[in-house]
């Protein structure tokens, strides 16, 4: 799009505000620079944050080129540098999995600080593509499959700054493009050609061999996770008002949900509750396995004769007084 339609697509769509500061996760790469670079030549107040994960060799030089780039445009930086690898290795979480934590975390304290409006990250297209194929490989549901969300509010980071990627709709050989047009030179991440991880695996292998069943296999995808994000929508606010209702007791270690209620909501919306629990007892769970919400809803209908199962990562669910169901980190009790 141009850039007129990209300004109302901005102000429109992601509800920014032109008037107020907006923070931008920046790497350095090709399509954090050309989000970066749009919005700067559009005046937007824009404040580029960049965090060091401290992974690679070089990975302090790219941080230099980072604040070379932001002091030719005159925009304001804010950078850190962090042992991702430590982290990993401390929460026994994959690389990515601590990356993704670390930078997330990071992003939306420096976005606190500056008050900005919003934090603005550069997922596109291709991106949205491989993330719907990652999902329905682990065994996601309709929330997976519906992909990247382009607002994101409340989320795991915070519930008053929005999260937005407005590249969504942008395909990889458009930023790249954008990039050769305007003389900008950005930096290249050698990890992205390595296929010990996963989403490299789906760019360099899977969506390839699915092109020669399909050659539009990729924008078929992309409308899918549009239109599956729709219907995800509706059903966020169905299983809100079902949470409400049922939920009898909540704190930071356990969550207690009225049985016979739960029991009384449509399936789908009984998996819901399901993943919503444990979801709020461990943000950090991401697709989390068909066969772990299949197991909690089979005991909602009929309990062990222990009344108690384990679930995963510490999580345990069990009978309270006949009429709720638990669910809390290593049996904590009712306060």
């Amino acid at each position: 799009m141009n850039e007129r339609e990209f300004n109302n697509y901005l102000i429109e769509a992601c509800k920014l505000d032109p008037e107020k500061p907006v923070l931008v996760g920046f790497s350095g790469g090709p399509d954090s620079t050309c989000l970066l670079h749009r919005l700067w030549c559009m005046g937007f107040q824009v404040i580029a944050a960049h965090l060091d994960h401290g992974l690679r060799p070089g990975s302090s030089r790219e941080a230099d080129y980072v604040g070379q780039l932001c002091a030719q445009w005159g925009i304001r930086l804010v950078s850190q540098t962090m042992d991702v690898r430590a982290y990993s290795e401390e929460r026994r979480i994959s690389i990515e999995e601590a990356a993704r934590e670390v930078r997330y975390r990071f992003l939306f304290d420096m976005a606190k600080q500056a008050g900005a409006q919003a934090v603005l990250v550069a997922h596109h297209a291709d991106d949205q593509v491989e993330t719907v194929l990652m999902h329905f490989l682990r065994g996601s549901g309709t929330s997976g499959l519906a992909g990247m969300r382009l607002r994101l509010q409340p989320n795991p980071w915070s519930t008053s700054i929005p999260l937005v990627r407005p590249l969504l709709t942008t395909w990889r050989q458009e930023i790249e493009e954008y990039c050769r047009q305007h003389e900008i030179a950005p930096l290249q991440d050698e990890s992205n050609a390595d296929t010990t991880y996963f989403r490299n695996r789906i760019r360099a292998e899977l969506i390839p061999q699915l092109q020669t069943y399909n050659p539009g296999i990729k924008d078929r995808l992309l409308r899918t996770a549009e239109v599956t994000g729709a219907d995800e929508s509706f059903l966020q606010e169905e299983s809100g008002k079902a949470w409400l209702d049922c939920l009898e007791s909540e704190s930071q270690e356990y969550i207690l949900l009225d049985r016979s209620k739960w029991l009384a909501l449509h399936p789908a919306l009984q998996r819901r509750l399901a993943r919503m629990a444990i979801g709020r007892l461990n943000a950090t769970l991401r697709d989390i396995d068909f066969t772990v919400i299949d197991r909690l809803l089979h005991f909602l209908q009929s309990p062990t004769r222990s009344n108690s199962i384990e679930l995963l990562s510490g999580l345990q669910a069990c009978l309270y007084m006949r009429q709720g169901v638990l669910i809390s980190r290593g049996g904590a009790k009712l306060d």
